[in-house]
């Protein structure tokens, strides 16, 4: 066996064999692989049309993806480089609450295992939309690796202040959704919602998967500039119910949602493109995060904003432009600015409320993967980009998963409009242009910001296509440090310990990820982002009999990175075994039992160390395992018995591992869950007179499973089954009853 370890020392030095990386451009971003997130309320419509909470996946490479809804596995997909992967949940999976529009907003409360969750073993990009016809919007959903513990909200205020929809509730919301156990949150929000007073300081306790939500209560309610901390990490959602923008005067309301980005990766530099086919200007709200923070738009100083948070002119402004030029805001200290699109009827413009959350020019990237809505679910879509000239003028585009790339400016019949301040000696320009339904990639030269967003008649969509999401602040100037060992069998064992020592500096760990990958499976131990400052990984070879090699990268939260790159040159095994597939299952019936069987092909005997399962689930137990060590003889076989006893419906899969004189075979273990389960009516014929003519009756067969189910037979089995005669059996045989 030949094993591998490429050395690499770049940034300083230290001590292993990886590559080092201080302040990368790239560092915690949208990109994530692990997710968890809650959506927040949209309006009830049960006579809209199109209807639908979806999330899209795209990434550049395949890698699987699982989906949870609370602690149930919904879904495992796979992406493939540049396609788009979606996947449609229920509103009662997707939303922490649902409510009526009549009904009383609820009371400020937790919602305990709630959360969705997405799993996937490669870095994806991760957005959602939120359907409804004449009220939908979209958001950027951000990773785990790149939440923060501090936020200010940015929503908007109750759609129906001024009494347009009698008896209708709208509330400004937001959601905090925990990723890890032991979480306390502390709230102060300007405004009351059910439970809390305006300026009332309250703190909540939350474990992984919880969601807290707050609406807001009473005419005009708005719970924009509620400030949230909390003891670790932690996802915000916000947005409204179905508001009315720039206010109650213009109709007609739409939903808005959108993720926040933690304070933390605030920056002092945002650039704003008026949206597509608008005659007057956006609306904005910019939020300070420090006192004494002087807002400057289009170079002019506007405003002074005195703390964080609070009632709008203390920790945020909310501006309506006279026109619709490019606009810049930039401050001396961190903002967050938000940029709202107005209702229809503002304009009278095609069109509808939305907002998205601008991008710093600090936290641009020079890489993206996204999607928009599918063919025919909104009549226009539209991406803008933000980029100096010279880059801009180098980025490309691929559609659908095409390895095609083409020159966007060079697709764009009018020239990108430039922004008055010159960053880093380079012109920034900016552009909008419409592009067809689909999933995309784009790169560049340079990092650049883009949003997509859409329109159809009162209705709109809209979120950022990505984002950098380091901690700009931080004074962590040094990469983490990798220590790892490699075992014959390939397998590589390692540890992660960020830099410096004085936790007063140290970011922390933000994310450990492949890169680029051959036949190894990454698995890291559990860490707390940004708590954090050490953890371990392990890569395994998926399929020992191969070679294999990948590229792990691990970040802190300031952006600093370290790569460790490793090959493996495989043994081949003397080792054969089977793969089994136990089909479908159905769940009330225990448990089925297959054979692994394991072969000995080579002419000398093998011994057999360990054996053990891997699996999403607790579908699969080894029956009665033997014990270890075992020989198995030159030509000879040994059996592994398996049992499939699925408890829930769905796809299930493990990987049944032998490790023989050190060396891993794999079997595959695939079946699926299904709730095959049919009801019949009773029948009863009452008194009969013995010379009476033959009657007959009809009995009603329902398949109350969510499966099809096939008749094989019908037949009577108890009581005096002479006097019952079952008519049109063969007509029965085999017909196929749909669920319900």
């Amino acid at each position: 066996m030949n094993t591998t370890r490429f050395l690499l020392l770049l940034g300083f030095l230290t001590i292993g064999t990886h590559v080092c990386n201080a302040q990368s451009s790239q560092g915690p971003s949208s990109l994530g692989t692990e997710f968890v997130f809650s959506f927040p309320s949209n309006y009830e419509d049960p006579s809209a049309p199109m209807q639908y909470i979806r999330l899209y996946m795209t990434s550049n490479v395949r890698t699987r993806v699982r989906i949870y809804t609370g602690t149930v596995l919904k879904k495992t997909l796979y992406t493939d480089p540049g396609a788009i992967v979606q996947l449609d949940l229920t509103k009662a999976e997707a939303q922490a609450l649902v409510r009526e529009n009549t009904a009383p907003i609820p009371n400020d409360q937790v919602y305990r295992k709630k959360a969705i969750t997405v799993i996937a073993d490669a870095p994806i990009a991760l957005h959602g939309m939120n359907r409804t016809s004449y009220t939908s919007d979209g958001m950027l959903i951000l990773p785990t690796s790149a939440l923060g513990s501090e936020y200010v909200v940015a929503s908007a205020r109750d759609g129906m202040a001024g009494g347009q929809y009698q008896g209708l509730l709208t509330p400004s919301q937001f959601l905090i959704t925990a990723p890890f156990n032991n979480t306390t949150v502390t709230i102060k929000s300007p405004w009351q919602s059910q439970g809390h007073a305006a300026n009332e300081q309250y703190t909540v306790q939350l474990n992984k998967g919880d969601v807290f939500s707050s609406m807001s209560i009473d005419p005009g309610g708005d719970l924009t500039g509620a400030t949230i901390s909390a003891t670790k990490p932690v996802a915000v959602t916000a947005g409204n119910t179905c508001a009315n923008l720039p206010d109650s005067r213009y109709r007609a309301c739409d939903h808005l949602e959108e993720m926040l980005t933690p304070i933390s990766t605030w920056g002092t530099f945002y650039h704003s493109v008026p949206y597509a086919t608008r005659l007057k200007g956006d609306m904005y709200r910019v939020f300070a995060a420090e006192p004494d923070t002087d807002l400057f738009i289009n170079g002019i100083k506007r405003f002074t904003l005195s703390g964080r948070g609070g009632a709008e002119g203390q920790g945020w402004i909310e501006y309506l432009p006279p026109d619709r030029n490019l606009l810049e805001f930039a401050a001396n200290k961190p903002i967050m600015v938000a940029q709202y699109n107005t209702s229809q009827t503002y304009d009278n413009v095609v069109s509808d409320p939305f907002y998205s959350m601008l991008v710093p020019y600090e936290q641009f990237r020079s890489s993206y993967t996204f999607a928009t809505p599918p063919a025919g679910d909104f009549a226009s879509n539209y991406i803008t980009i933000v980029a100096d000239s010279i880059g801009y003028s180098q980025i490309e585009i691929a559609k659908d998963g095409a390895n095609t790339w083409q020159n966007l400016s060079q697709m764009i019949l009018r020239a990108a409009r430039s922004f008055t301040t010159q960053l880093d000696g380079r012109t920034i320009v900016g552009v909008t242009y419409s592009i067809d339904p689909g999933g995309y990639a784009m790169r560049g030269p340079a990092p650049f910001g883009g949003y997509v967003y859409g329109f159809g008649s009162f209705d709109s969509y809209g979120y950022p296509l990505g984002t950098n999401l380091i901690a700009l602040a931080s004074a962590d100037s040094i990469a983490p440090v990798i220590s790892s060992s490699q075992a014959s069998d390939g397998t590589v064992d390692a540890t992660v310990t960020d830099k410096p020592d004085d936790p007063n500096i140290r970011s922390n760990l933000a994310s450990i990820s492949v890169v680029d990958a051959e036949n190894y499976m990454l698995e890291v131990d559990p860490f707390e982002v940004g708590v954090d400052a050490s953890t371990t990984y392990r890569l395994v070879p998926i399929d020992p009999a191969l070679n294999a090699s990948a590229t792990v990268e691990v970040y802190d939260k300031a952006g600093n990175s370290s790569r460790d790159v490793v090959s493996y040159t495989a043994k081949p095994s003397p080792l054969q075994i089977s793969s089994v597939n136990f089909g479908l299952w159905n769940i009330r019936d225990g448990e089925t039992v297959r054979d692994v069987v394991i072969t000995n092909s080579s002419t000398t005997r093998v011994t057999v160390t360990d054996i053990f399962l891997q699996s999403d689930s607790n579908a699969f137990e080894i029956v009665n395992p033997p014990p270890y060590p075992r020989t198995i003889e030159a030509g000879a076989s040994d059996t592994i018995r398996v049992a499939f006893d699925p408890q829930n419906v769905g796809e299930h899969s493990a990987t049944l591992t032998v490790i023989a004189d050190g060396v891993r075979v794999l079997s595959n273990l695939i079946g699926r869950g299904i709730d095959g389960s049919v009801r019949a009516t009773d029948l009863n014929f009452g008194v009969v007179q013995l010379s009476q003519p033959l009657r007959d009756s009809v009995i009603f067969i329902e398949n109350t499973g969510n499966v099809s189910i096939r008749l094989r037979g019908i037949e009577s089995v108890t009581g005096d089954t002479t006097m019952f005669s079952i008519l049109s059996v063969d007509a029965w045989t085999n017909e196929t009853i749909t669920p319900g």
